[in-house]
Order: C-alpha cells, then structure tokens, then sequence
C-alpha cells in the first residue's frame, strides 16, 4: 500500500497545511493515524496516511464492496463519508488493448481519471461541505498516490499506463489543487 510522501506535506504552505489539517480531521480514522504521534506530528502523519484510507477500509465491516465494474449512478455518487461503499472502480483507468486490431470496448466511467477530475473540482469548490472536501482530499491523496496500473501482461502496457497515470497526476498540480480548499 502507498502512502502519500512526507515530503509533499513539507511543500504545503502553512495555511494550505493547517486547512489540509482541518479537513483530514473530520475523517473517521483520524485518530488512529495519529495515534502515539507527537502532537508536532500529528498533522503530517494524518497527510501521510490518509492515502491508505482506500486499502483501509477494505476490512471495515461497515463498507460494502461494490465491485470493480461501475454499475449505474451509485457508482459516481460522491456524497462524502456516508457513503459506505469502497468504490473499487474509481481506482484504476483500465485502458483496452488488442495486439491483432480486434475491436476493444470503451473504458468505463467512472474510473480513477474521471474521480481525480470530480475530486480537485470539489477540493476547488466555494460551494462543496467541508466534510465532502475532507472525503474528496482522502479520495484525491489515495489515487495520487497510487499507480494505475492494473493493465495484463505485456510489460509495455503497465508502462503505458503509468505514463497517463503521471500526465493525469501531474495535471492536477497537486499543490495547486490543495492550496485551494
């Protein structure tokens, strides 16, 4: 499991950092990623696992999994930490490929693309609750986090798609992104 890097919190500004701090605190686990932290620490240790908070709640009881194949509007719904499913499809950008030119199908929305569009919009948003902006800056760390490359076998098209995953990232500007909320 990835974890977002100590050192992009050290990049935040002081005021991008403690609203960062403010959001991350209204995530259920909060406390247990800060747990025997120093006080000092407890912000960037939150930053840091927040990332995970994806693969965490795979073992939740309470979240339900959904299935990696969107199935219908619940699959985009982004309604904040009431929502109890783990949205396994908004992980990963499967991009079709056939090496004789047989006809692939169209990816399906949404997908890890389509989610860190809908998450920086929101992030960015006067008009989005602070507990959707918490949920969405958890949702936006984990993908940014992670490397989309669930694509089979060659090896050239896990490097394919670590190339979209690293235009898609880059074009958010994360800082960018963060220094908005």
């Amino acid at each position: 499991m990835k974890r977002s890097s100590p050192d992009a919190w050290d990049q935040l500004t002081p005021k991008t950092k403690a609203r960062v701090s403010q959001l991350l605190r209204l995530n259920p686990d909060q406390p247990d990623w800060t747990d025997g932290f120093p006080s000092k620490q407890k912000s960037k240790a939150a930053f840091t696992r927040a990332s995970g908070w994806a693969d965490d709640i795979k073992r939740k009881s309470d979240y339900t999994d959904d299935g990696e194949t969107p199935f219908g509007p619940v699959s985009s719904r982004n309604i904040g930490y009431a929502d109890k499913l783990m949205h396994r499809c908004w992980h990963y950008k499967d991009i079709p490929f056939s090496p004789d030119n047989t006809p692939t199908h169209d990816v399906p929305d949404p997908n890890a693309e389509t989610q860190i569009i809908a998450f920086r919009d929101t992030l960015a948003s006067q008009a989005a609750s602070d507990d959707l902006k918490s949920y969405d800056l958890v949702g936006f760390s984990t993908l940014s986090a992670m490397s989309i490359s669930r694509c089979m076998p060659p090896p050239a098209l896990r490097m394919i798609n670590r190339s979209i995953a690293h235009r898609y990232f880059m074009s958010c500007q994360t800082e960018k992104v963060l220094d908005s909320i």
